[in-house]
């Protein structure tokens, strides 16, 4: 191997290096981002019971919405270094409010059609990032 080879082998693997952690949240995101998971295990556990019985219209219902609002707001705020990650939770907070206007005008239907957006924002983000 030439001189110049190994020099640009060795170029490539720092930049390899450096692709590897583009991308990838630092330990203080990390706890921010959890921290808001813990804030929205309880409201996301109620809301999925009551989506069973087609409870949108009830104030229950719209309470804990607000709470995963509140939650996601926080999430985008975060700034994650990976687009997807923002993108997602700018979905979420959208479409969050989307359901919040549903259950104000109490609309059923379109309370279930933007509750099937919201826990699909909510599959893709954690499928994409493994909890």
């Amino acid at each position: 191997m030439t001189l110049k080879q190994a020099l640009h082998f060795l170029l490539l693997s720092v930049l390899s290096l450096f692709l590897m952690s583009a991308g990838k949240a630092d330990a203080r995101t990390m706890k921010a981002i959890e921290k808001n998971m813990e804030h929205m295990k309880k409201p996301e556990k109620n809301l999925k019971k009551l989506a069973i019985s087609k409870l949108y219209l009830t104030p229950k219902f719209y309470k804990d919405v607000v709470i995963l609002q509140k939650a996601a707001a926080k999430l985008v705020k975060i700034k994650h270094p990976d687009k997807e990650f923002n993108d997602l939770s700018d979905e979420l907070v959208e479409y969050l409010g989307k359901l919040s206007a549903a259950i104000k005008k109490k609309d059923s239907k379109k309370a279930n059609e933007f509750w099937k957006d919201v826990k699909s924002i909510c599959s893709d983000c954690h499928g994409a990032y493994k909890d």
